[in-house]
């Protein structure tokens, strides 16, 4: 589940930067950008956060995963 959502935000971040080129490289601050462009690098910035995100979790349910065991279901 967690590798689809990251090929998710990785193809959307793609087509995102496909649909307004004017976002990769330096940016120009004498033409602003138009209002979809400045949506389109918000979208992009948010999926950055959220790639991270999911990269942390992915290495916390790996890291539980091989974590021993040591509940010995006794409650003292």
């Amino acid at each position: 589940m967690l590798e689809a959502l990251e090929r998710l935000i990785e193809l959307s971040t793609l087509a995102l930067l496909a649909a307004h080129p004017e976002l990769v490289g330096e940016r120009s601050y004498l033409r602003p950008l138009d209002a979809q462009a400045v949506l389109a690098d918000r979208l992009i910035r948010l999926a950055s956060h959220l790639a991270n995100a999911t990269t942390r979790y992915h290495v916390a349910a790996l890291a539980a995963l091989h974590r021993p065991n040591t509940d010995d279901d006794i409650p003292f």
